[in-house]
């Protein structure tokens, strides 16, 4: 969003994880704002679903609202979510879907609405990342990447990235219901999301990315590489 001061042209931009799973937000900015843009980062379902329950966790002793926590193996489907965190919520074509972006068959429109989403028509163009291509080491892939983005946001200079592909609940940020999905007991859950992210990746990389309002940053073939491994257990 950019506004205009007495200095020049401000962009502002917000974080939000649920703003493709809740489009609400989304449908009634483009009512007032049809110029907005959307950055969509994306990551391995396994890892996607540890952060966000382990966030969960962290955010609920920061605000001392402790309360008894269901065991992550029992968040499967959103029918059984705690506070927005279950399998579903790494179904990342359940929230892409509701874009507008690719037209969707009846099952899945009918699949679409079992899980209480809908199609929202959101008519913004999107840059869609993996990411660990915040930390690319590969410095000139690295560098193409920050250059797309900086000509998808209208930036007059390239963005300096953060280490953001790391475990940030350990140490003083973890708690006793903080998660390492690695566990043997978690062997089960990982299978599932494993399941899902083939599914996942192969919808994404066939039907959304081809839209004319995505754009995939950087290389498209790294990109397609670290999609690839959605359907292999990252743990060891």
């Amino acid at each position: 969003i950019t506004s205009t001061t007495s200095s020049g042209c401000i962009k502002h931009g917000i974080k939000c994880p649920l703003s493709v799973w809740h489009t609400i937000g989304l449908q009634k900015l483009a009512q007032s704002m049809p110029n907005v843009k959307l950055v969509i980062g994306v990551r391995h379902p396994v890892w996607f679903f540890q952060s966000y329950y382990n966030y969960r966790i962290t955010s609920m002793h920061d605000k001392k609202t402790v309360v008894e926590v269901p065991p992550a193996e029992s968040l499967i489907g959103i029918e059984h979510h705690w506070k927005d965190v279950s399998t579903d919520i790494a179904r990342f074509e359940l929230g892409l879907m509701q874009l507008g972006k690719v037209e969707l068959s009846g099952q899945e429109l009918t699949h679409l609405t079992s899980k209480g989403r809908q199609m929202a028509e959101i008519p913004y163009q999107i840059f869609l990342y993996s990411i660990e291509q915040l930390d690319d080491t590969d410095e000139k892939r690295s560098a193409v990447f920050s250059n797309d983005m900086q000509r998808f946001l209208g930036l007059d200079e390239p963005i300096s990235f953060t280490r953001e592909n790391v475990n940030h609940f350990v140490g003083a940020k973890r708690h006793p219901e903080t998660i390492d999905i690695c566990e043997p007991r978690f062997d089960s859950l990982r299978s599932l999301l494993v399941e899902q992210g083939s599914i996942t990746s192969t919808w994404i990389l066939e039907q959304f990315v081809v839209h004319d309002d995505v754009l995939v940053g950087g290389s498209t073939q790294y990109f397609r590489d670290l999609l690839s491994t959605w359907g292999n257990d990252p743990c060891p």
